[in-house]
């Protein structure tokens, strides 16, 4: 099946939309909030920011380097 584009820059545009949609239930979260002494709200508000923002800069960055740097397709 030929879909059009390097297997690599469908992975990487996959795990920069898996980003985009992380909850409470995530250990990172967790981390993030005990390590930098914040309330749940503040920590919702500023994870939720910052990972919709390095998904949208992911994805932006992934569709570049397709069209800058494109690879050679699999036979």
């Amino acid at each position: 099946v030929n879909l059009g584009f390097h297997p690599v820059y469908l992975a990487t545009a996959i795990g920069a939309g898996s980003l985009m949609g992380s909850w409470m239930n995530d250990s990172g979260f967790w981390i993030f909030t005990k390590m930098g002494r914040l309330t749940e709200t503040e920590s919702l508000k500023s994870w939720t920011l910052m990972l919709a923002v390095l998904s949208l800069v992911s994805l932006a960055t992934t569709c570049l380097l397709a069209i800058v740097l494109p690879l050679k397709q699999l036979v």
